[in-house]
């Protein structure tokens, strides 16, 4: 990159206008020296935005870490999102090398089972066998998840729509955003996480049938965002307690649903947040970056 490039992006990195700092964080860190530590440092300890401070902290990440950016030089090439490669990469061999080794154990396990115990279907051994079950699909989520893939355009309420189908929860939807609306991005991601979320607040309600689970989706000068907001008792502890890996106040719950989620828009650069709604409830935020 020429100077007077990198000047003009200086420029960019103090404008009034976030949609402006966050495109030139962007262009930035695909052409990131040495010598950019102090200018991102800089722009980061004024930054307020928070997803400008998202992605400042990211580039900062990638100079200080470089052996991570240059270990799978394919993704970087394909996908200018700035994410943490070294977690993707140890998620992927992680899960990969146990789901090789556990599922087809699983699967005979549970068809000697069916064949040697009496009335299987209601027995605790099936209970078992089905929480391991379940144990694996959320390890096949995070699998999957943990894989780049190039952002597409589609309609984001054709996938809201389908997943609130799939869970069978139309009676208690109401929606609010617009039906036409095209967003950049990975629609299996979004819907994995949108599914987590809305599987949450369709449990949460289940007493709470007065009042409709809220859909509501837009998007502003920087990002796309989709909020659930149940009428359920509300949060129990910390909200980033609840997105931790194997963390849970639910009973019969493995704690995977959240952290699945956080993980699923991670991979679009976007986040998740929780938050109290009120007077009860909580309000399931999904947010990423618009192009």
């Amino acid at each position: 990159m020429q100077n007077h490039d990198r000047a003009e992006l200086c420029t960019r990195l103090h404008s009034t206008s976030p949609h402006e700092r966050l495109s030139a964080v962007r262009d930035l860190s695909r052409d990131l020296n040495a010598e950019d530590i102090d200018l991102l440092n800089a722009a980061l300890a004024v930054e307020t935005t928070a997803f400008v401070k998202t992605a400042l902290k990211s580039a900062i990440a990638k100079l200080e870490h470089p052996q991570i950016a240059k270990s799978d030089p394919a993704d970087e090439k394909e996908d200018h999102h700035h994410r943490n490669l070294a977690e993707w990469r140890a998620m992927r061999e992680v899960t990969g090398s146990l789901l090789h080794e556990i599922l087809p154990r699983l699967g005979s396990i549970e068809y000697e089972a069916g064949r040697s115990v009496d009335n299987y279907a209601e027995s605790k051994l099936a209970a078992k066998i089905e929480s391991l079950k379940e144990l694996m699909t959320a390890m096949q989520q995070l699998q999957e998840v943990s894989h780049p893939r190039k952002p597409t355009d589609f309609p984001i309420y054709r996938i809201l729509k389908e997943c609130v189908s799939e869970e069978g929860a139309g009676d208690l939807i109401k929606y609010d955003g617009d039906t036409k609306l095209v967003v950049l991005g990975d629609p299996n991601f979004l819907k994995l996480a949108f599914c987590n979320g809305l599987r949450n607040a369709v449990e949460a309600s289940s007493n709470a049938r007065a009042s409709p689970i809220v859909v509501t989706w837009g998007e502003s000068e920087v990002q796309y965002f989709i909020r659930i907001i149940d009428s359920g008792p509300g949060l129990k502890g910390a909200a980033k307690a609840a997105m931790t890996l194997g963390r849970t106040t639910k009973q019969g719950h493995m704690g995977f649903g959240l952290s699945i989620a956080r993980t699923a828009m991670a991979s679009m650069d976007g986040e998740i947040s929780l938050e109290a709604n009120n007077p009860s409830g909580v309000i399931f935020s999904m947010k990423w970056y618009r192009p």
